[in-house]
């Protein structure tokens, strides 16, 4: 029959419980007895010697935490030692109401007094070791504000290569170092000679110094007295506190553990003697009871022995096998063939080792198919494990790597270095990334490695793990792109990034890279094109491609320029046709002037002739009376015919006047258009200076311009000049021709009376004679007039002919452009609003250009400056 484990405990239990039983009423009397002599033992004795054990060990914790406040200064030691002052306080108090015999009573007051001293007497020492600790946190601030100054004072003699300070710069650094590193060890030593060593040091230090007069010692000697000057004081106030320290405060506290153990040796004693009584009693009954006890004995051996092999046995093995699963061993089940519950126990225990077992292979089994490296190590760099990349990496195996130390194999610069991300994770208890090259003389492999660090269950640090990733792809994809880069800045900006010597998302960056160079050249590239046509005098091309952001900007800007040249030229061209035919139109007036002139010097010469004729008949009249009637009436004829032809000649006169009004007209005209086309000129230099290189052979074009706008408005103002002229002597003529006729009428009607007084003849010829006299005078003016007017109607006439050559010259040079018609204008406008007119009005007056005639006219068909390929 199997009978379980609870039955077998069971039966086992109750033979041993009706033993205790027995033992337990015979132990029941046997105590009842004593149970009185306890209470006094423990309500007199035991809670005196209680309260001092308590008070000494209390005392003693308390004297530690002194004391290590005292050699330590720290903050936190203090806080522990006022613990422990609170608590012997309160334990006195406690003991003052519990220890009532008398004795005991003399004790405690002692110790009282004492603990008072001696907590009186550390409360001031703490309170100066305080102020102490502010003065040390001072000097080291200093301390690291002269060392930082000497190192830059021999940062700054290296740089400039002053050998001689830069050794006396550094000994100063190093001896400042080692008086540091004395004055570290007085503060923890508290020994004299240390003392001494720092300040011989520091003198020394001050002493060189001040022998060498070198720029920026003055301040840094003030600095390391000070530091001096600080360390005596301090060290002095140490060594006198250290003095009353060990003199007056730390004696106490054994004083106070030996009043202590003088009352608990005290109720020892007492509990002594009531041992003994109550060993005479506990004899009595154990030889009542041993009879008894032999019996459990050996009931119990038996039942032990039968417990150990059905319950013990398996237990040890259960407590063996939960040993080495929890050190990592789980290569061996539980060997436990029981029936019972420890047998299904072992049973469920091995189902949980088959599950770690294979989850430990499942997690190997990944850990080795990472493409990643991966190494975990113990503190002394030690190998612990390591999957199979890992070990690929070095050519190696996992095996022959294990149990070595890591920086064997891999070899990194940070390997034995406090770089390395190992070394860091475990000190510092964080995780730390960084960068390296593996065996920088043989496999030269960039890698970026992280560190981490692996504790036990207690959360100490026993190790680190470090993954590994190959960043050689990295690297190169940084090199192409950079090459990129510099290319692009040089200029050379056929250069592409080679996407065939990558894969995957460093091909896309090298492609993407080559993108953005493309997008950046496309718009130069076509600005490029366009200009080039612009300086072969195609102004008709524009940027048609669709940017954004600056380069639309550039597109808009050159777009603008072409249809501002444009705009200007075809200006320039309406205004050469307008030229043109105004120079047409004063050559015709010019020609009609010099017609006019031409008759009228024949009707001077037709009246001449006539005065002439008259002359003579008065000659005649004067020899021949007899002929006189005769005469006057021929002379009656002929002035009534000269009375008409005048009147013809002031009519001729008043429209060559007409005639001359309009030419005036026309001449303004023309020194309009000229004055016109100056400013178009000045406005077209002004865009070509903006243009820059590529509007200087326009500019060329502009000044010529400019000078034939100078030289039609000279020609045009000597043209008006001459008019004028022959305008004043027009109304001259007139005036004489006027008076011409009165006389004329005079002579009629002297002719008239000559029919009636023949006798006056004689005087009447006479005055007939001087009238005619100056008659001739008159008409002479008046044909000097008519022949100068005809003469400068010619040159107004060669003038308006060279002008309109001009003109068409002009006309000629402006056409070796190829300019943009209307519905190229509208494309080129159809994305810029800018306005040339608006631009130079905005413009201010003190950036504008101003014109100066030249010296000289250079004529259009002399090509000094060689643009006549242009």
């Amino acid at each position: 029959m199997q009978l379980t484990l609870r039955a077998k405990i069971l039966s086992g239990y109750l033979i041993i419980t009706c033993l205790i039983v027995v033992v337990v009423i015979i132990s029941f009397i046997q105590f009842v007895s004593l149970g009185n002599r306890l209470k006094y033992l423990k309500d007199e004795v035991a809670r005196g010697v209680i309260v001092a054990n308590d008070i000494r060990s209390e005392v003693l914790s308390m004297r530690t935490a002194v004391d290590k406040f005292l050699y330590l200064n720290r903050d936190k030691d203090l806080k522990r030692a006022q613990i422990h002052i609170e608590k012997v306080n309160e334990l006195l108090d406690v003991a003052k109401k519990k220890i009532k015999k008398a004795d005991q009573v003399a004790q405690l007051r002692q110790i009282e007094d004492t603990c008072h001293t001696f907590i009186d007497k550390f409360n001031k020492v703490a309170i100066r070791i305080t102020a102490g600790n502010i003065t040390k946190k001072e000097l080291f601030k200093s301390a690291k504000i002269i060392e930082t100054k000497l190192n830059d004072i021999v940062i700054k003699n290296q740089e400039s290569f002053q050998l001689d300070v830069l050794d006396s710069s550094l000994k100063a650094l190093k001896r400042f170092i080692k008086a540091e590193l004395e004055v570290n060890s007085f503060l923890l030593d508290k020994h004299p000679d240390q003392l001494e060593r720092a300040v011989s040091i520091l003198n020394n230090i001050l002493e060189d110094m001040g022998n060498k007069n070198l720029e920026g010692n003055e301040k840094l000697i003030y600095n390391i007295e000070d530091y001096l000057d600080a360390f005596e004081g301090l060290a002095a106030v140490t060594l006198k506190m250290d003095n009353e320290i060990n003199k007056t405060i730390l004696p106490l506290a054994p004083k106070i553990v030996e009043l202590s153990k003088e009352v608990a040796i005290s109720g020892w004693n007492e509990m002594e003697r009531f041992s003994q009584e109550v060993e005479r009693k506990v004899s009595k009954t154990g030889k009542l009871m041993l009879s008894i006890g032999i019996l459990s004995i050996l009931l119990g051996f038996t039942m032990g022995i039968f417990l150990a092999r059905i319950i013990i046995k398996p237990i040890i093995k259960v407590v063996d096998f939960a040993g080495k699963v929890s050190k990592g061993d789980i290569s061996e089940p539980l060997n436990i063939k029981q029936k019972d519950e420890m047998g299904q126990m072992a049973e469920a225990l091995n189902n949980i080792l088959i599950d770690m077992m294979g989850t430990q292979q499942k997690l190997m089994n990944n850990l080795d198919r990472l493409p990643t490296p991966v190494v975990e190590v113990d503190k002394d760099f030690t190998i612990l494990s390591i999957n199979q990349e890992g070990a690929r990496l070095v050519g190696k195996t996992p095996e022959q790597m294990t149990g070595r130390k890591c920086y064997d194999f891999y070899a990194s610069e940070h390997c034995l270095t406090d770089d390395c991300m190992l070394k860091k994770a475990m000190k510092e208890d964080s995780i730390f990334t960084s960068e390296t090259i593996v065996q920088p003389e043989i496999l030269n492999m960039p890698i970026r490695y992280t560190g981490f660090p692996v504790k036990d269950n207690q959360g100490e640090v026993i190790g680190a793990v470090k993954y590994v990733l190959d960043i050689s792809g990295e690297k190169e994809i940084n090199a192409e792109i950079k090459k990129l880069i510099e290319a692009v800045k040089a200029g050379e900006l056929g250069t592409r990034g080679d996407c065939a010597r990558f894969t995957g998302s460093y091909a896309e960056l090298v492609k993407n890279a080559n993108g953005i160079v493309e997008a950046f050249i496309k718009p130069l590239n076509e600005s490029q094109n366009v200009l080039k046509e612009m300086a072969e005098g195609n102004l008709s091309v524009r940027m048609d491609g669709d940017y954004q952001g600056d380069h639309a900007m550039m597109k808009n800007s050159i777009n603008n320029v072409l249809r501002s040249f444009n705009s200007i030229l075809k200006q320039v061209g309406d205004a050469t046709d307008d030229v043109a035919a105004s120079s047409s139109q004063l050559a015709s007036f010019s020609q009609s002037l010099s017609e006019g002139s031409q008759e009228q010097a024949a009707s001077v010469e037709q009246i001449s002739a006539s005065i002439h004729e008259t002359d003579q008949q008065i000659n005649l009249n004067a020899d021949n009376a007899a002929k006189a009637n005769q005469l006057a009436d021929d002379s009656v004829q002929a002035a009534v015919s000269g009375k008409e032809e005048m009147t013809q000649m002031i009519s001729s006169m008043e429209e060559i006047h007409k005639s001359s009004q309009n030419i005036s007209k026309v001449i303004n005209v023309i020194n309009e258009i000229a004055s016109q086309t100056n400013i178009l000129a000045l406005n077209a230099t002004v865009e070509a200076v903006r243009a820059g290189q590529f509007g200087k052979s326009f500019a060329v074009i502009a000044q010529e311009v400019r000078n034939l706008a100078g030289r039609s408005a000279q020609a045009v103002k000597e043209t008006a000049e001459l008019i004028a002229t022959s305008n004043k002597k027009v109304n001259e003529g007139v005036n004489i021709a006027e008076r011409t006729a009165g006389s004329l009428v005079i002579i009629v009607e002297n002719i008239v009376k000559v029919r009636d007084l023949v006798e006056d003849i004689n005087v009447a010829s006479k005055e007939q004679a001087v009238a005619m006299s100056q008659l001739n005078d008159g008409m002479g003016q008046i044909s000097a007039a008519t022949e100068n007017m005809s003469t400068r109607s010619q040159e107004t006439a060669g003038a308006a002919v060279q002008l309109k050559t001009l003109s068409r010259e002009l006309k000629e040079q402006i056409s070796k452009f190829k300019l943009c018609d209307d519905a190229c204008v509208a494309k080129i406008s159809h994305n810029t609003s800018w306005d040339m007119d608006d631009e130079l009005k905005n413009t201010d007056s003190s950036t504008q250009l101003t014109w100066t005639p030249p010296d000289e006219i250079i004529p259009l068909d002399q090509d000094e400056r060689g643009y006549d390929d242009f």
